[in-house]
Protein backbone atom coordinates (compact mmCIF):
# COMPACT_ATOMS: atom_id res chain seq x y z
CA UNK A 1 0.00 0.00 0.00
CA UNK A 2 1.58 3.40 -1.03
CA UNK A 3 2.03 5.71 1.64
CA UNK A 4 -0.14 9.40 1.18
CA UNK A 5 1.72 12.06 0.38
CA UNK A 6 2.42 14.50 3.29
CA UNK A 7 0.76 17.86 2.51
CA UNK A 8 2.55 20.72 0.57
CA UNK A 9 4.07 23.48 2.56
CA UNK A 10 6.46 26.24 2.21
CA UNK A 11 9.91 25.65 3.72
CA UNK A 12 9.29 27.75 6.78
CA UNK A 13 6.10 25.81 7.83
CA UNK A 14 7.51 22.27 6.83
CA UNK A 15 10.60 23.29 9.27
CA UNK A 16 8.32 24.35 11.91
CA UNK A 17 6.28 21.02 11.42
CA UNK A 18 9.16 19.15 11.72
CA UNK A 19 10.75 20.41 14.56
CA UNK A 20 7.51 20.10 16.72
CA UNK A 21 7.14 17.09 15.59
CA UNK A 22 10.69 16.11 17.05
CA UNK A 23 9.98 17.56 20.10
CA UNK A 24 7.15 14.94 20.12
CA UNK A 25 9.66 12.30 19.27
CA UNK A 26 12.08 13.24 21.77
CA UNK A 27 9.79 13.68 25.02
CA UNK A 28 8.48 10.06 24.02
CA UNK A 29 11.88 8.23 23.19
CA UNK A 30 14.30 10.82 25.19
CA UNK A 31 17.77 12.10 23.99
CA UNK A 32 19.68 9.60 23.27
CA UNK A 33 17.05 7.38 21.75
CA UNK A 34 15.37 9.15 19.42
CA UNK A 35 16.10 9.73 15.37
CA UNK A 36 15.18 10.62 12.28
CA UNK A 37 13.12 7.36 11.71
CA UNK A 38 10.81 8.21 14.81
CA UNK A 39 10.90 12.20 13.59
CA UNK A 40 9.93 10.66 9.86
CA UNK A 41 6.89 8.67 10.91
CA UNK A 42 5.62 11.22 13.59
CA UNK A 43 5.02 13.97 11.01
CA UNK A 44 4.06 11.38 7.75
CA UNK A 45 6.93 13.05 5.55
CA UNK A 46 9.82 10.51 3.55
CA UNK A 47 13.00 10.81 5.49
CA UNK A 48 14.77 12.23 3.34
CA UNK A 49 12.78 15.43 3.73
CA UNK A 50 13.78 15.33 6.95
CA UNK A 51 17.36 15.10 6.80
CA UNK A 52 16.85 18.45 4.44
CA UNK A 53 16.50 20.16 7.24
CA UNK A 54 17.91 17.82 10.07
CA UNK A 55 21.24 17.13 8.10
CA UNK A 56 22.81 14.54 10.88
CA UNK A 57 21.65 13.91 14.34
CA UNK A 58 23.92 16.45 15.81
CA UNK A 59 21.45 18.98 14.09
CA UNK A 60 18.26 17.28 14.72
CA UNK A 61 19.27 17.31 18.51
CA UNK A 62 20.33 20.71 18.27
CA UNK A 63 16.92 21.89 16.88
CA UNK A 64 14.84 20.29 19.67
CA UNK A 65 17.14 21.55 22.22
CA UNK A 66 16.94 25.12 20.71
CA UNK A 67 13.13 24.98 20.58
CA UNK A 68 12.66 23.59 24.22
CA UNK A 69 14.84 26.32 25.78
CA UNK A 70 13.09 28.94 23.65
CA UNK A 71 9.77 28.11 24.78
CA UNK A 72 10.72 27.79 28.06
CA UNK A 73 12.65 31.46 27.99
CA UNK A 74 9.40 32.83 26.31
CA UNK A 75 7.45 31.12 29.41
CA UNK A 76 10.19 32.93 31.73
CA UNK A 77 10.03 36.24 30.07
CA UNK A 78 5.91 36.32 29.98
CA UNK A 79 5.07 34.97 33.80
CA UNK A 80 7.66 37.78 35.02
CA UNK A 81 6.24 40.51 33.16
CA UNK A 82 2.67 39.85 35.33
CA UNK A 83 4.46 41.24 38.49
CA UNK A 84 6.35 44.30 39.49
CA UNK A 85 7.43 42.56 43.21
CA UNK A 86 10.66 40.25 42.66
CA UNK A 87 8.65 37.24 44.64
CA UNK A 88 5.61 38.01 42.47
CA UNK A 89 7.61 37.85 39.02
CA UNK A 90 9.55 34.48 40.76
CA UNK A 91 5.91 32.73 41.72
CA UNK A 92 4.11 33.54 38.18
CA UNK A 93 7.40 31.98 36.81
CA UNK A 94 7.03 28.95 39.00
CA UNK A 95 3.18 28.31 38.76
CA UNK A 96 2.83 29.29 34.71
CA UNK A 97 6.03 26.50 34.52
CA UNK A 98 3.48 24.22 36.27
CA UNK A 99 0.65 24.81 34.32
CA UNK A 100 3.11 24.14 31.18
CA UNK A 101 3.29 20.25 32.64
CA UNK A 102 -0.34 20.36 31.64
CA UNK A 103 -0.69 22.33 28.30
CA UNK A 104 2.59 21.07 27.02
CA UNK A 105 4.07 18.23 28.88
CA UNK A 106 6.69 17.56 25.60
CA UNK A 107 8.62 20.09 26.36
CA UNK A 108 8.83 19.22 29.65
CA UNK A 109 9.86 15.74 29.48
CA UNK A 110 12.48 17.15 26.94
CA UNK A 111 13.85 19.95 29.85
CA UNK A 112 13.64 16.75 32.51
CA UNK A 113 16.30 14.72 29.75
CA UNK A 114 18.20 17.21 29.07
CA UNK A 115 19.71 18.19 32.26
CA UNK A 116 21.07 15.24 33.48
CA UNK A 117 22.52 13.79 30.24
CA UNK A 118 26.27 14.86 30.55
CA UNK A 119 27.04 14.00 26.90
CA UNK A 120 29.31 16.42 24.56
CA UNK A 121 26.35 16.31 22.35
CA UNK A 122 23.69 17.95 24.54
CA UNK A 123 25.56 19.16 27.30
CA UNK A 124 27.13 22.58 26.24
CA UNK A 125 23.71 23.95 25.40
CA UNK A 126 22.38 23.17 28.45
CA UNK A 127 24.93 24.87 30.21
CA UNK A 128 24.42 28.07 27.89
CA UNK A 129 20.53 27.63 28.35
CA UNK A 130 20.98 27.32 32.24
CA UNK A 131 22.97 30.24 32.44
CA UNK A 132 20.18 32.74 30.83
CA UNK A 133 17.74 31.39 32.71
CA UNK A 134 19.77 32.11 36.03
CA UNK A 135 20.94 35.12 35.22
CA UNK A 136 17.33 36.42 34.42
CA UNK A 137 16.63 35.16 37.58
CA UNK A 138 19.52 37.10 39.16
CA UNK A 139 18.40 40.08 37.81
CA UNK A 140 15.26 39.46 39.05
CA UNK A 141 15.93 39.36 42.53
CA UNK A 142 18.99 42.05 42.51
CA UNK A 143 16.02 43.86 41.13
CA UNK A 144 14.02 43.32 44.08
CA UNK A 145 17.07 44.18 46.36
CA UNK A 146 17.29 48.13 44.89
CA UNK A 147 13.41 48.63 45.27
CA UNK A 148 13.83 47.56 49.16
CA UNK A 149 11.53 44.00 48.27
CA UNK A 150 13.93 41.98 49.50
CA UNK A 151 16.84 41.86 52.08
CA UNK A 152 20.35 43.33 50.86
CA UNK A 153 22.35 40.22 52.00
CA UNK A 154 19.94 37.77 50.02
CA UNK A 155 22.44 36.25 47.79
CA UNK A 156 20.63 36.54 44.04
CA UNK A 157 23.03 33.51 42.66
CA UNK A 158 21.93 30.80 45.44
CA UNK A 159 18.12 32.55 45.50
CA UNK A 160 18.38 32.12 41.24
CA UNK A 161 19.47 28.42 41.45
CA UNK A 162 17.11 27.28 44.25
CA UNK A 163 14.23 28.28 41.83
CA UNK A 164 15.97 27.02 38.60
CA UNK A 165 16.75 23.57 40.47
CA UNK A 166 13.17 23.22 41.84
CA UNK A 167 12.06 22.42 38.20
CA UNK A 168 12.43 19.26 38.61
CA UNK A 169 10.73 19.20 41.76
CA UNK A 170 7.58 20.31 40.56
CA UNK A 171 7.40 18.38 37.19
CA UNK A 172 7.82 14.92 39.11
CA UNK A 173 5.11 16.38 41.70
CA UNK A 174 2.85 16.90 38.63
CA UNK A 175 3.81 14.24 36.55
CA UNK A 176 2.66 11.80 39.57
CA UNK A 177 -0.41 13.86 39.92
CA UNK A 178 0.04 15.80 43.13
CA UNK A 179 -2.92 17.79 43.99
CA UNK A 180 -2.72 21.43 42.82
CA UNK A 181 -3.25 22.87 46.08
CA UNK A 182 -0.15 21.06 47.73
CA UNK A 183 2.04 22.21 44.74
CA UNK A 184 0.78 26.10 45.15
CA UNK A 185 1.42 25.53 48.73
CA UNK A 186 5.27 24.11 47.84
CA UNK A 187 6.21 26.91 45.08
CA UNK A 188 4.98 29.67 47.71
CA UNK A 189 7.35 27.74 50.56
CA UNK A 190 10.36 27.52 47.59
CA UNK A 191 9.89 31.23 46.83
CA UNK A 192 9.89 32.16 50.25
CA UNK A 193 13.05 30.09 50.76
CA UNK A 194 14.63 31.94 47.43
CA UNK A 195 13.71 35.59 49.03
CA UNK A 196 13.75 35.26 52.55
CA UNK A 197 12.45 38.13 54.38
CA UNK A 198 15.19 37.61 57.19
CA UNK A 199 18.39 36.44 56.36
Amino acid sequence: MLKERAARMSPAARRDQLIACAVRVFAGYGIGNAGHAQVTDEAGVSTPSVFLYMPNLQALIDCVLSETGRYLEALVAEAAARSSSASGKLLAITRVFAHAIDTDPDYVKVFLNWGPVVHEETWPQYVDFKDRVVARFESIIDEGIERGQIPANVNSIWGAHLVIGSANMIAQMKFRGRAQSEINSILSALVRGALPRNV
